[in-house]
């Protein structure tokens, strides 16, 4: 058994959703207290590849070989700006 003070506000705020959805105030925190926990789990469970996926490669360049010639782009870019 669990007892708990809540402020004016809160007390009515649950009283009104107790009514609205037809359920004791009982229901209303369990279920509150459920959907609490399981989102707590959610988001500990996510990793920071998951948090960051939708970012990874947004703003890429669709280069992909840079690895690979960046001795000739760079000797492309020093050629560039001596002719200049």
């Amino acid at each position: 058994m669990i007892s708990l003070r809540l402020t004016k506000e809160l007390q009515q705020q649950l009283e009104q959703f107790s009514e609205q959805r037809n359920s004791t105030k009982t229901q209303v925190v369990r279920e509150a207290l459920a959907y609490y926990f399981a989102a707590l789990e959610e988001e500990q469970a996510q990793t920071p590849y998951v948090l960051g996926e939708a970012l990874f490669g947004k703003y890429a360049s669709g280069a992909t070989d840079n690895s690979v010639n960046y001795k000739q782009k760079i000797k492309e870019k020093l050629r560039a700006k001596n002719t200049d």
